[in-house]
């Protein structure tokens, strides 16, 4: 969590101007996600997570997607070389959109049903 300015929080325990409300686990895993451009076209795209919680995960995308429209993503992980990679099929809305540098656009996606495949 990062240090609040001046040493101020919230009583219920928040960083002003913090959107995070659950932790963080910050890992580079491949995920792979469907959803619907700006121009609404559907695109599967191969990228990496930037960031994972328990409500969300956070992608940097080459498209941006239209805000609230579904979007269903595959993730992949392995725990060990040599073991078989836990797969997880995850589906919820785009919440936010921002460009980044490099063409990408920061997306944030609510998970609102999982599903290990």
């Amino acid at each position: 969590m990062a240090t609040p300015p001046f040493g101020h929080v919230h009583p219920d325990g928040r960083i002003p101007d913090e959107r995070r409300r659950q932790p963080r686990l910050y890992l580079s895993l491949p995920i792979t996600v469907l959803a619907a451009t700006a121009d609404r076209d559907l695109v599967a795209c191969g990228t990496r997570l930037d960031n994972l919680s328990a409500g969300g995960i956070y992608v940097r995308l080459p498209w941006p997607l239209v805000l609230g429209s579904p979007f269903i993503a595959r993730l992949s992980a392995v725990a060990r070389p040599g073991r078989r990679a836990l797969r997880v099929a995850l589906g919820g809305d785009v919440l936010r959109v921002e460009p980044r540098r490099n063409h990408r656009y920061g997306t944030a996606l609510v998970i609102t049903w999982q599903h290990a495949v």
